[in-house]
């Protein structure tokens, strides 16, 4: 006669026929784990002098005969690994744009630019250069609108009076800031500055040249050699 509790009995678990087979399963998933881990954990971090020996073989790659393609490919993988691990190393995305320009990638270059001003925004050098991509792009509003900022941003750090006293280094600043108001357009304050330091120092012939020549040079260019296209 059939019984429920004798068949029950009859199809009962048995434990230690499965255990073999439990323990495979559970290597398995541990062997899946620990491989999907190494997978995703991030590479070993490099010191300084590795990444600055990364960052000048980019460099060398950038500049270097051959393949453009697979060496700009190479300097980018290596400058995107410097910049992962050292957020603060400007010269990776100066280097970064770079070969993205050479690459033929402006888009590309300006999303660069965008990493490190959005990480740094009190610098002004990077949005000029921004602005300038954006005004050979001939996107006028967005390089204005940079070049605005820019020129905010400048003249927050005042100028040394400028006369016959001003050393060497200031002078060198006077020229470096008429240099960024003839980039962003404003050739008259850019000449203003040139001629206050040619009649300090009548006697300098490259402050001579400069303050000559400013209103007459190409500024298209000028902004071409600096952007690269």
């Amino acid at each position: 006669m059939y019984s429920p509790v004798s068949a029950t009995h009859s199809r009962s678990f048995n434990a230690g026929r499965w255990i073999p087979f439990l323990f495979a399963g559970l290597f398995w998933f541990s062997s899946c784990s620990s491989e999907k881990r190494e997978a995703s954990a991030p590479p070993p971090k490099k010191t300084a002098e590795e990444l600055q020996t990364m960052t000048e073989k980019s460099l060398q790659l950038i500049y270097a005969h051959g393949d453009k393609t697979l060496r700009l490919d190479s300097a980018l993988q290596l400058l995107n690994e410097v910049i992962r691990q050292d957020s603060l190393k400007k010269v990776a995305y100066d280097l970064k744009v770079t070969a993205q320009v050479m690459n033929e990638q402006p888009r590309e270059a300006i999303a660069t630019l965008n990493e490190w001003i959005d990480a740094h925004p009190k610098e002004y050098d990077l949005v000029l250069k921004r602005g300038l991509f954006y005004h050979r792009l001939q996107e006028p509003e967005r390089a204005v609108k940079d070049f605005i900022e820019v020129k905010t941003k400048m003249e927050k750090v005042p100028l040394p009076h400028i006369d016959a006293s001003l050393s060497e280094e200031h002078r060198g600043q006077v020229i470096s800031r008429a240099m960024v108001y003839y980039l962003i357009g404003d050739v008259p304050k850019a000449s203003e500055l040139l001629n206050a330091l040619h009649h300090a120092f009548p006697k300098d012939e490259k402050i001579a040249k400069a303050a000559r020549e400013l209103p007459f040079k190409d500024r298209e260019q000028h902004i071409f050699s600096i952007v690269g296209f």
